[in-house]
Formats: structure tokens, sequence, C-alpha cells
């Protein structure tokens, strides 16, 4: 075999060694952004829970201006689980402190 026969044997492309590198590298990087938006959603669940207590805090702050005191829970609490019910409107003779309330979270 002549120096001329082994050099046209080489091909040009990727060794598996190549391959497996740049494959794990992929799955790497794509394990990392995944993680990070799940991270992203649970944050921003969080951010919308603690915008939502606010308005709840506010409302109640605007009764307890107006009566002195704070709501006794009829119409907002659910008698069975002592939770507020969701979507019920906060209106107290003809004044609306909040449209809906909240969901309730776990």
């Amino acid at each position: 075999m002549s120096h001329y026969a082994l050099k046209q044997r080489t091909t040009s492309g990727f060794t598996l060694i190549e391959l497996l590198v740049s494959i794990s590298i992929i799955g790497l990087l794509s394990a990392l952004i995944i993680t990070n938006l799940v991270g992203a959603r649970t944050r921003a669940s969080d951010a919308k829970k603690k915008t939502e207590l606010m308005a709840v805090k506010s409302a109640l702050r605007m009764y307890y201006n107006d009566f002195q005191s704070y709501p006794d829970g009829n119409g907002l609490i659910d008698p069975g689980t002592g939770m507020l019910m969701p979507g019920a409107e906060f209106t107290v003779d003809s004044t609306t402190y909040m449209k809906a309330l909240p969901a309730y979270y776990n």
C-alpha cells in the first residue's frame, strides 16, 4: 500500500467522541434551560398570589377606614371551609371594595 492510498482513505467527518461530547453538551444546556423555565413559572405564580393578597389587604383596609371595623365575612367566607369564596364581589352599601375575590391557593 502506498502513501498516496492512505491519504485517500481518510474522510472528513465527525468522530464518535466528538459526536458524544456535542450531544452531552446539548443535553446539559437543555436541562439547564428547562429547569430555569420551570422556576420562572413558579416565580410568576408566586408574584400573582402576592399581588392578589395585596389587593385583598387594600380592600379590607378601605372597608376598615369606612366602618372602623373589619367585615364579619357574610357572603365572603365559605362556611364549610372558612376560606374566601373565589369570585365573590366585596360590595357593601353600593361601595365596591373588590370586584372579585381571588381563588384559594394551597
